[in-house]
């Protein structure tokens, strides 16, 4: 199986199926993208299920040299420091607002809301804006702002890259894309006799 993918600046599960839709012709099962079909089907997409069953030609993919620092925010390598800090001054905005929230059922007669209950909540998120502030390394996970598009082996030619090569810049969408690659994905089975 190879992988038509499309690297952007942006995440990509907001739009990959729309993008392959326009491209290729071709939705899964989900149906999205059908109101962007405005090409006869490419020949060779695969359907490849996802997480939940579903069967799609097309999915969110992990770009390389780029990472997510947590919370939601995608950099490049070396914007480490960079990360760090707006993943330091989104946490503690939502430990703050936390703690704003449990301190404006102070005196109100709300179910479950005591005094000992919010001071044990303000101090559980004080401690944590603590512990987010002493926070020196941030945590890099996948940024996934490729789509992959499936294709069997033989289909994906040349001239089926180029063509979706130039319908990818076509497509009206929020991104810009940055490059394109081809991934192959091989299963090796190896047999030894007992």
């Amino acid at each position: 199986m190879k992988g038509f993918v499309i690297d952007t600046n942006m995440y990509s599960g907001n739009f990959e199926r729309e993008l392959c839709a326009y491209i290729t012709g071709v939705v899964g099962d989900c149906e999205v993208g059908t109101n962007k079909i405005e090409f006869n089907e490419i020949d060779g997409v695969m359907q490849v299920a996802d997480d939940h069953g579903c069967e799609r030609p097309v999915a969110a993919y992990e770009t390389p040299n780029c990472f997510n620092n947590g919370m939601g925010f995608n950099y490049t390598a070396g914007q480490e420091d960079i990360a760090l800090e707006k993943w330091k001054e989104s946490w503690i905005k939502n430990e703050e607002q936390s703690i704003a929230t449990a301190e404006g059922h102070r005196g109100k007669d709300i179910d479950g809301w005591t005094d000992e209950v919010i001071d044990n909540a303000v101090d559980r998120h004080e401690l944590k804006i603590k512990e987010v502030k002493a926070t020196t390394k941030v945590s890099a996970y996948p940024a996934y702002q490729s789509v992959i598009i499936y294709f069997e082996d033989e289909y994906l030619t040349k001239e089926i890259i180029e063509l979706m090569k130039a319908r990818a810049y076509e497509y009206d969408g929020e991104f810009t894309i940055d490059g394109f690659r081809i991934v192959t994905t091989t299963i090796m089975t190896e047999t030894e006799e007992i």
